[in-house]
């Protein structure tokens, strides 16, 4: 195979072939993530490294800037968008503000388990659904990847849907997520991942939402008094892509890019299941009280919440697969 330059970035072009040989190619791609070094997305992304550099016999190498090193998600997303930057290991529903498909994952109850999400993103339906997304928002998911359900940590007790009424609670700038926070009884309040320690830690919200393994990398024990299993919502994780820059390479590269993706996808799937119940039972260790409430009710709240149009065909698509 030839070597494939992807460097990722106008400024580090001209850095990179400065100090190249004439007529010498860069093979490093640049991925970034908010997740901490030696953090779970961290190693995801490790993995998917380790594969491209397989499939390209070394030709293909990527740079992880992991703890938000090249910005914010969102600042990532506009430089992506503009074409300064491709890479960034993220959950699908940050592309939200450019399409509302991408709020799928905000749908509360949306999957009844693990292998009902995989039952959908490894099938034609989840194939298609990618495809619309990349043509509607520009940007190319490859790789779903589940890292569990999302639970709550906050500073109250939450035993019932009700005891959530009013309770301010940190959720993406995502209209999806507001809504679905809404029709739950909190009240949603936008602040950017990067802030929300801080934020809690000051009282500007009462709490926060993200799967265990969030919760455990990030240190919420270290903010939140409880963590209370609601298991509301499955984020999409997955390689993020310039749509147009995706689909100016080579099959060859794509097959190996989306071969090494879901190499990346396996693992974090096993370590979900293997890690979770340790991570528990660590974070109750550290003080956490962990509270498994009566959902009964949260779904009844959720049921009620405004579905886009543009994602409500998808949403009984997904429903109705078993």
């Amino acid at each position: 195979m030839t070597g494939y330059k992807v460097w990722f970035g106008a400024a580090a072009v001209g850095v990179l072939l400065a100090g190249a040989p004439a007529g010498a190619q860069s093979e490093t791609v640049r991925i970034a993530t908010t997740a901490p070094a030696g953090g779970a997305d961290y190693i995801a992304v490790e993995r998917f490294s380790e594969r491209l550099s397989e499939l390209t016999d070394g030709a293909v190498e990527v740079k992880i800037f992991p703890s938000s090193q090249l910005g914010t998600y969102k600042e990532v997303l506009e430089q992506i968008r503009a074409g300064a930057v491709e890479g960034l290991y993220e959950s699908m529903g940050v592309i939200g503000p450019w399409h509302p498909l991408a709020g799928l994952e905000a749908v509360a109850y949306l999957y009844k388990s693990e292998k009902h999400f995989f039952d959908v993103w490894r099938s034609d339906l989840g194939e298609d659904l990618l495809d619309a997304v990349a043509e509607e928002s520009g940007f190319r998911v490859v790789g779903p990847a589940f890292r569990g359900f999302r639970q709550m940590t906050v500073n109250s007790k939450v035993e019932k849907v009700e005891d959530l009424d009013g309770m301010k609670i940190r959720a993406p700038a995502i209209p999806a997520y507001v809504t679905a926070w809404e029709a739950l009884g909190a009240r949603p309040t936008p602040i950017a991942f990067e802030e929300v320690y801080t934020a809690i830690q000051q009282g500007v919200v009462e709490g926060q939402e993200n799967p265990i393994v969030v919760i455990y990398d990030h240190h919420f024990d270290e903010v939140c008094e409880y963590l209370i299993l609601t298991n509301h919502m499955a984020e999409t994780m997955g390689f993020i892509f310039n749509e147009e820059w995706y689909g100016e390479q080579s099959e060859e590269i794509r097959e190996a890019i989306r071969t090494a993706a879901r190499t990346s996808s396996d693992w974090y799937r096993e370590f979900t299941r293997e890690s979770e119940t340790k991570m528990l039972d660590e974070l109750e260790a550290k003080g956490m009280e962990v509270i498994e409430p009566d959902l009964s009710g949260f779904m009844a709240r959720a049921a009620t919440a405004e579905i886009d149009p543009a994602i409500a065909p998808w949403v009984e698509k997904i429903r109705a697969r078993d």
